[in-house]
């Protein structure tokens, strides 16, 4: 059986506790998963401390070492009671395996990459349940779209002390920028005021701002924003000596004033934490200022500031801010693809799951009235999700179907003459074999770095990813596959 809670991280947590106590009581092995490793190591030392003589062991992803063999051996033989893990530990065989726990299961962290595989550990613990006749808990502090529209909101076990549902233990303030001058718009007059209150007073404060470095280099003649060569993601401008880098991947890269594109001058665009923290150092000149990429959680004295790109909710929970303000929120609720919205309510439940009660949550946009800030300030996580399955009906995105990304990058435009038609007849073949299927595109774009990569990119809709796949590999056999330095990369539902 799936079920799905949705509640505090307080409700959460005594979910998972009496999972654990049911799972030892009926002499059977509890899995759980978690979008990161610091969260099952803290699920864990719950686990020992409630329950000292349960044998528990964690799995790092092959990446622990002896340790992981010790696991893996051990929870297939039996020995072990309690594992915890993140995205692999979901194929960790079990002896006797009564329950599988997905802690934050809306995570877009519990959808990655290993090697040339990439899957949702989540939809595969909900497939391992059913194919083992086990329990499967969905839990999370807002729940994903997908999930409420297969297993319905009357499915969905919340909370009893309705108060905790919402957002009532913390301060919600969002801050209108429509009205302000440009140069305020990064640190308004309004956070900079609460914000001294707070460090006055000896409390912490989080900044959180997507941007790292100071800004982004753009070129001022083909438009193109300077990208990672390996991930594609916009670089970040550190300085005339460190150049830039990448958040994503960690490529740095050295500094230049010419696109590598069309080789048109570059512009500095944007404002990264780089900029926030010369601003902040401004007006706060003998305040401490940390990067949370630095922070490894040693104690702290006094009023600090925390910047961060990607604030993780460990990292808020350790930290304990007073204050926690998202610096742009235009760039959050931005709408890059049909699940930003989505995304940006998401990632302001866990934000506000993570700290404590009685902290201020400022959210500075120019779009106070867009409806994941709307819905958040409400509280309304139903009326929500109900409005993204209704949206995505007229173009059936997923949840009413799912989505493939098909993506061929090359070198030259050789290929795009006579491949991208060729493959397009393919696709039209199988769509009409397989039901409520069809595809869009391509999409060409032009590619950074030396040499200059092409790509042309197809969206398929289709119900039933599976028979798809098998379609694909028919036709790819008997007609041609991508090679002569063609590259291919698939996914789905990748949003």
């Amino acid at each position: 059986m799936v079920r799905l809670l949705v509640g505090s991280k307080k409700f959460r947590g005594r979910a998972a506790t009496g999972l654990v106590a049911s799972a030892i009581r009926a002499g059977g092995q509890l899995l759980s998963l978690h979008s990161e490793q610091q969260a099952a190591d803290r699920f864990l030392l719950s686990v020992a401390h409630a329950f000292p003589s349960a044998k528990i062991a964690t799995w790092r992803g092959g990446r622990g070492g002896i340790a992981d063999r010790d696991t893996f051996s051990g929870f297939a033989s039996g020995s072990i009671d309690v594992a915890a893990g993140i995205g692999p530990a979901v194929f960790l065989p079990a002896h006797r395996l009564v329950a599988i726990a997905v802690e934050g299961e809306e995570d877009q962290n519990h959808s990655r990459g290993w090697g040339r595989v990439r899957f949702n550990c989540r939809d595969v613990a909900i497939r391992r349940a059913q194919l083992e006749a086990v329990d499967c808990l969905l839990m999370a502090p807002s729940p994903s779209v997908e999930m409420c529209h297969r297993y319905g909101f009357g499915a969905i076990f919340l909370e009893e002390d309705g108060d905790e549902l919402g957002v009532s233990h913390l301060t919600v303030l969002p801050i209108n920028l429509s009205a302000l001058p440009s140069s305020q718009r990064l640190l308004s007059p309004q956070l900079l005021a609460i914000l001294g209150r707070t460090i006055g007073d000896g409390g912490r404060a989080i900044l959180s701002h997507r941007h790292g470095g100071i800004s982004r280099s753009h070129c001022s003649r083909c438009s193109e924003v300077l990208l990672c060569p390996q991930c594609h993601c916009p670089l970040s401008y550190v300085g005339k000596i460190e150049g830039h880098s990448c958040l994503r991947c960690g490529v740095e890269m050295a500094a230049s004033s010419r696109c590598a594109t069309c080789g048109g001058p570059l512009r500095r665009v944007g404002s990264g934490l780089g900029k926030v923290e010369l601003l902040l150092r401004r007006y706060f000149p003998e305040m401490a200022i940390i990067h949370g990429a630095s922070w490894c959680g040693e104690k702290l004295s006094g009023g600090c500031i925390l910047l961060s790109s990607d604030p993780s909710p460990p990292l808020v929970e350790d930290f304990k801010p007073s204050l926690f303000a998202v610096l742009d929120g235009d760039d959050l609720f931005f709408p890059r693809n049909f699940r930003s919205e989505e995304r940006a309510f998401q990632f302001l439940w866990r934000m506000a799951d993570a700290m404590e009660p009685g902290c201020a949550f400022l959210i500075q946009t120019t779009n106070v009235g867009c409806s994941p800030l709307r819905h958040f300030v409400d509280g309304d996580r139903k009326s929500f999700c109900e409005k993204e399955v209704v949206s995505r009906a007229p173009l059936a995105y997923p949840p009413h179907r799912h989505l493939i990304v098909q993506k061929f990058l090359a070198v030259g435009d050789e290929f795009f003459a006579d491949f991208t038609d060729r493959w397009g007849a393919l696709l039209t073949s199988i769509c009409s074999s397989v039901a409520n299927s069809e595809w869009k595109g391509p999409i060409f774009r032009k590619g950074g770095g030396r040499p200059a990569k092409r790509s042309a990119t197809f969206w398929i809709f289709t119900a039933d990813p599976e028979k798809f796949f098998v379609s694909l590999e028919k036709g790819r056999a008997s007609n041609f596959a991508p090679g002569n330095g063609i590259e291919e990369r698939i996914s789905v539902d990748p949003f």
